[in-house]
């Protein structure tokens, strides 16, 4: 049996904003693994061309690597009028001038290869790619190893006088007296049972007001999942995310709107992550791997396509306005005409992204059509079934969207 199905949507509201990406001069071919803004300037760190600079809002950069001799650039750091950046292969660097000239900073430091910078007040932590921490509290001249219970870890929290560490086999600890005693805090978080005791793997941590955000990976529990208690709880929010796989989530606020980078999409969020909308439409498809936000713009860097900004009163705007869209509820409208011949269209409406399956039966529950069968976002949407092969007579069809269920009555007459 052969049916015609044809799809389409009325409303598509996982808000893929039609609206201006613009690409800055000078480095787009450049991928960019970090971003930071100090001043009137941008930094933007690259995968094998150190470091450039823009005093212009990104309008124009210059390179900037005297005396930087790694080319592989991680991440940044600023302290007072310092600014740091870490290498792969070279160590970490520091210039005093933004970055005319560069010195290395490796005494006391076991290994060159860093995946992250924190800054705690006048401290300085350097987290290595096999998970050491190291800390100066002088500014780089001086390092020491920093003990922690984890086996691999892989980023710094500061919250008042609490330091957080996330370990990517063995989760989230915290201390609160400076690393003498570790609590190991992961009440509400997706695992599996590899080997005694059970392994957790997390990703990065950032802070977004008092919440805390942390990704985790897994084959069947992954997501994004916040903390309002200091992590004594975490609950998922990965509401409106289409790819719940976090590598390594990157944040950044302007206000109350948290903006993630996950992948190669963007989200915004308004209501502290409990939703999450796409503003990413318009972007090179290429992986995001990077956020800053300079007054009232928001730059990206890409894995291969430079530096792209947009103004964020835009971006927010547009979001408020959709979202004054969004549907409130379940829905399952009568098939319109009714009766038809041969096509008909149904319409729905979700409240919340999730699975929806619409299927076509006759009378003795045969399925003969499945005009759904895929995740959707909150929106309102209509789909054509084509009964040209099909016998007069009565029909049902039926949503399945979660937990909600609904079944309607068609009839085709020839």
């Amino acid at each position: 049996m052969k049916i015609y199905l044809f799809f389409f949507v009325i409303v598509f509201l996982n808000i893929n904003i039609h609206a201006q990406w613009v690409q800055k001069n000078s480095i787009t071919q450049e991928v960019i693994t970090t971003l930071i803004t100090n001043g009137n300037y941008i930094f933007a760190g690259t995968n094998g061309n150190g470091v450039f600079r823009s005093s212009d809002m990104g309008e124009n950069w210059t390179q900037i690597n005297i005396g930087l001799t790694g080319s592989k650039i991680r991440a940044f750091a600023i302290i007072g009028d310092n600014i740091f950046v870490a290498s792969e292969g070279s160590g970490i660097f520091i210039s005093s001038n933004n970055g005319s000239n560069w010195n290395s900073l490796n005494n006391g430091l076991e290994e060159t290869y860093f995946r992250s910078l924190h800054v705690d007040g006048n401290n300085l932590y350097a987290v290595g790619t096999g998970g050491a921490i190291f800390l100066s509290t002088n500014n780089g001249t001086n390092w020491e190893n920093i003990t922690t219970p984890g086996q691999q870890n892989y980023s710094i929290l500061f919250k008042g006088t609490k330091r957080f560490v996330s370990d990517i086999y063995d989760g989230i600890f915290v201390t609160t007296d400076n690393g003498l005693n570790w609590k190991q805090i992961i009440n509400g978080l997706n695992s599996y049972y590899i080997y005694p005791p059970f392994i957790w793997k997390v990703g990065s941590m950032s802070l977004c007001g008092n919440s805390i955000f942390i990704s985790q990976e897994w084959d069947i529990d992954k997501g994004l999942f916040r903390s309002i208690n200091d992590g004594e709880q975490w609950v998922q929010v990965s509401e409106g995310i289409k790819s719940v796989e976090f590598a390594s989530p990157i944040f950044e606020m302007f206000g109350n709107n948290i903006f993630l980078a996950n992948h190669k999409e963007i989200y915004l969020s308004t209501d502290n992550g409990d939703n999450w909308f796409l503003v990413n439409y318009g972007l090179p498809d290429e992986y995001i791997n990077t956020l800053v936000i300079v007054d009232t713009v928001i730059f990206v860097g890409t894995g291969g396509n430079g530096v792209w900004c947009r103004s964020l009163t835009e971006i927010i705007t547009a979001i408020g306005n959709e979202k004054n869209n969004l549907p409130s509820n379940y829905t399952l409208e009568q098939n319109y005409p009714n009766p038809f011949n041969p096509t008909t269209t149904i319409q729905f409406q979700v409240p919340k992204f999730l699975f929806v399956n619409i299927k076509v039966y006759d009378v003795l529950g045969r399925e003969v059509a499945n005009l759904v069968n895929e995740e959707k976002p909150a929106g309102t949407y209509q789909v054509s079934f084509d009964a040209a092969i099909l016998s007069s007579g009565v029909y049902l069809y039926k949503l399945n969207a979660g937990s909600f269920i609904e079944t309607k009555k068609m009839i085709l007459l020839r």
